[in-house]
């Protein structure tokens, strides 16, 4: 049986930080920070690995299978333990059993799966889903969390036929007993009631599950119906209606209401439309005893913040009402030698708990109804990308007013819009409610590992807005405005031409934007040795997502505003 994976929504990594003079040579917070800006760091550093003795092994082996048993609450385990006697099974012992945080709300309930598999002759897993108090670790049954409520019954079985009657349009294969297409009367699907499996999954929605064999085939195996928030809202149950749905968050959430915390607050909201700015990776500290998360008073932090302004952020600044809040980002060196899938598992720690609460503060007492952009590169880009998949799935109301999403410098991809179907991706120049995004490599890097792009990906060409590969020659490039340096990497001014420097060419099967005209920009990693790759490949011109096509992206933003005002009168 296939196990769930949790906690990684997305696959690949986002950008490194451009970094430069990033040691104790740096004369200030803001030198540091502008030369983070400019270079890129090294994500691909490898651990040492220490062989064990046979002796060792073993001693490793049973504290490992102590601790594993240590993990098993007891009493979900005492539980357990009945339900797969009762069931016809052996008793499992506690280091047979593996449990599996499923979701739930926070600081309410936390949901688990328990499992165990015996293997004599065919093996099958038994398992069992559990929703616990977080506060009493009391287990929470399912007529527990819905009241008693007849009607939410119903209503909730009623949800799940109209699931299954779809599921079996869908694809021929999929079989339910309903609809006469049940083996016996006795065993048709009538509705769910007080015994049926159930868990609060990462976004703290209502999941029904039956055992195989239960309401189908056992060809359909262990099968589960995710319950829409119209239909039973646990997190506004347990809130008393509170907006704020996703769950699971870790940490205490940045205090928003300080103003302290937000980097650009506009004086006066004199815009028609809000842009809400996401920065890229602005720190990186390699040395012992670093923060891994960084935290929200950091100086060098907040340095770079300041730094990137005047690089990405100000773009909007012109154009709308900026606001732009401070959040804890990751530490580039703390991401070094993770995998994609602990990497994606770390960022949904107290990074995505503060964008959360950052988005939520800005909705409820800035917004005030407005039309909205949202905006990032690099690591904000990915962080927007798990807010629109995630937060925005749970406020649907929010992207009816959103003229754009501007995702750039991290591969927005087709299983992205797949999870929140209320996503699209722009198809030319000037619809709206989109997302707009591209990564911008040269020629060299078609076959080459890009750690910001990703399998699926989807681009559109920031000069002429089309999605096939018509190439856009230089001479269309509205202009540029590209960072200049001084020799310790900090920014003194902008280089700026029109028409830009830059050509642009959609690549539809890797989806990016291939550039031929800069062949002496692309990124090079100091910090990396001679024998390590550069993660970004040998043509990689990351940092000139915005800075190359600087005037084309402003009259878009311009463009794309006009005619959601128009569409809005």
């Amino acid at each position: 049986m296939k196990k769930r994976l949790l906690c990684v929504i997305m696959a690949g990594l986002f950008a490194a930080a451009l970094t430069a003079g990033c040691g104790s040579s740096a004369e200030s917070a803001g030198e540091v920070a502008d030369a983070a800006q400019e270079e890129m760091s090294d994500l691909d550093g490898q651990g040492e690995t220490t062989k064990a003795t046979d002796s060792e092994a073993q001693e490793e082996a049973a504290e490992a299978s102590a601790e594993e048993e240590a993990e098993v609450n007891p009493v979900l385990f005492e539980d357990f333990k009945t339900a797969a006697v009762e069931a016809g099974f052996d008793e499992p012992k506690a280091s047979d059993v593996t449990t599996e945080v499923m979701g739930g709300i926070q600081g309410k309930y936390q949901s688990f799966k328990l499992s165990t598999v015996y293997s004599a002759g065919d093996s099958y897993e038994f398992s069992k889903y559990y929703t616990t108090d977080v506060n009493t670790d009391a287990i929470i049954t399912l007529d527990e969390l819905l009241g008693g409520d007849e009607s939410l019954y119903q209503a909730i079985s009623d949800s799940v036929l109209s699931q299954m009657r779809g599921q079996m349009t869908v694809d021929d294969s999929n079989m339910f007993w309903i609809d006469g297409n049940e083996p016996s009367e006795s065993d048709a699907f009538t509705g769910i009631d007080k015994d049926t499996m159930y868990y609060l999954d990462i976004n703290g929605m209502l999941t029904i599950c039956f055992a195989e064999g239960i309401v189908g085939p056992y060809s359909m195996g262990t099968v589960e119906f995710t319950i829409p928030g119209d239909v039973f809202d646990p997190a506004s149950e347990v809130s008393g209606g509170a907006s704020y749905k996703v769950s699971n968050l870790v940490g205490e959430p940045t205090d928003y209401s300080d103003e302290n915390n937000w980097y650009r607050i506009p004086e006066t909201n004199d815009k028609e439309v809000d842009t809400f700015f996401v920065y890229p990776t602005v720190y990186i500290n390699p040395e012992e005893g670093a923060h891994d998360i960084v935290p929200i008073d950091d100086e060098t932090m907040r340095a770079g913040v300041a730094s990137n302004y005047k690089s990405q952020a100000v773009l909007y600044e012109d154009l709308t009402n900026l606001y732009e809040p401070y959040y804890r980002q990751s530490n580039l060196a703390a991401l070094i030698g993770k995998s994609p899938e602990e990497f994606m598992e770390f960022q949904y720690q107290e990074q995505r708990t503060d964008v959360y609460a950052a988005l939520d503060y800005y909705f409820e007492n800035y917004n005030e109804g407005r039309p909205f952009i949202l905006a990032g590169h690099s690591q904000g880009s990915m962080m927007l990308k798990i807010a629109l998949r995630d937060y925005f799935k749970e406020h649907t109301d929010y992207l009816d007013r959103m003229v754009a999403a501007y995702v750039l410098g991290f591969s927005i991809t087709k299983d992205d819009l797949t999870e929140n179907p209320a996503l699209k991706f722009a198809e030319g120049a000037d619809d709206v409610g989109v997302i707009v995004s591209w990564n911008t490599e040269g020629p060299g890097n078609k076959n080459e590992d890009n750690v910001v792009v990703v399998k699926d990906a989807i681009s559109i060409n920031p000069i002429n807005w089309k999605r096939d590969d018509t190439k856009a020659e230089a001479s269309e490039n509205l202009g540029d405005h590209l960072p200049v340096k001084d020799n310790k990497g900090v920014i003194t001014g902008f280089d700026e031409k029109k028409p830009g420097r830059l050509d642009a060419q959609v690549d539809t099967g890797r989806g990016v934007v291939v550039c031929t005209t800069m062949a002496g920009n692309y990124i090079t990693v100091d910090a990396l040795d001679d024998d390590t790759p550069n993660p970004f490949g040998p043509e990689s011109l990351h940092n000139m997502d915005y800075a190359g096509y600087w005037e084309n992206i402003r009259e878009n933003v311009q463009t794309r505003i006009q005619h959601y005002l128009e569409l809005n009168k």
